[in-house]
């Protein structure tokens, strides 16, 4: 007596149930990602975003493109309406850009370039699980009371239409733990 169609009919049975849960798993990821905008770049300043200079070369030619547009700006305001620059009028913009660049190495961004006298780096942060590459652009400029400072952080994927909301969440973070230093006092103040 064999016992081969029984141990077939239960490999078909778990074939059968795996099939089905990854099929649920890809789906379930579709249905997410239908709830995020098409857009794969985000900025705090959508009138005057931070400008790319080194990511340009090292993104490659079948990377997204840099431009930055109005019809980009309108999908991110309707999309993400609290992004917005940080400005705080006592801050230095050297102390600001200093304290940006802590935060950047702290949440183990690689920076590629830096440029102290425009007060400007570009980082690239790797996603956790599929090792994605996105590109990011710090700038600090003057407050408006020529006092302060504002810090203006752009992020940008290499690669498909739609980041299910990363580098929004990306910048969240980063603002939230400059917000943090500079509450901690880890600033230069202006006096």
């Amino acid at each position: 007596m064999s016992f081969r169609p029984a141990k077939i009919h239960i490999r078909l049975l778990v074939g059968e149930k795996m099939g089905f849960a990854v099929s649920a798993l890809v789906l379930v990821l579709f249905l997410q990602a239908l709830q995020y905008p098409l857009l794969y770049d985000i900025s705090t300043d959508v009138e005057d975003p931070p400008v790319f200079k080194n990511a340009v070369e090292i993104r490659g030619p079948a990377s997204n493109p840099l431009a930055y547009n109005e019809g980009i700006a309108e999908a991110q305001q309707a999309a993400y309406p609290d992004i917005k620059p940080y400005i705080n009028e006592e801050i230095t913009v050297n102390s600001a850009f200093s304290l940006a660049l802590d935060v950047a190495l702290e949440m183990k961004w690689e920076i590629v370039f830096q440029d102290e006298e425009d007060s400007v780096f570009e980082a690239v942060a790797t996603t956790f699980w599929y090792g994605f590459k996105d590109d990011i652009v710090v700038r600090v400029r003057p407050s408006s009371k020529n006092r302060g400072s504002i810090v203006d952080i752009r992020s940008a994927s290499r690669v498909g239409v739609a980041d299910m909301g990363t580098n929004a969440r990306r910048i969240g973070v980063f603002l939230q733990n400059f917000a943090e230093k500079v509450k901690d006092g880890e600033g230069d103040i202006d006096s």
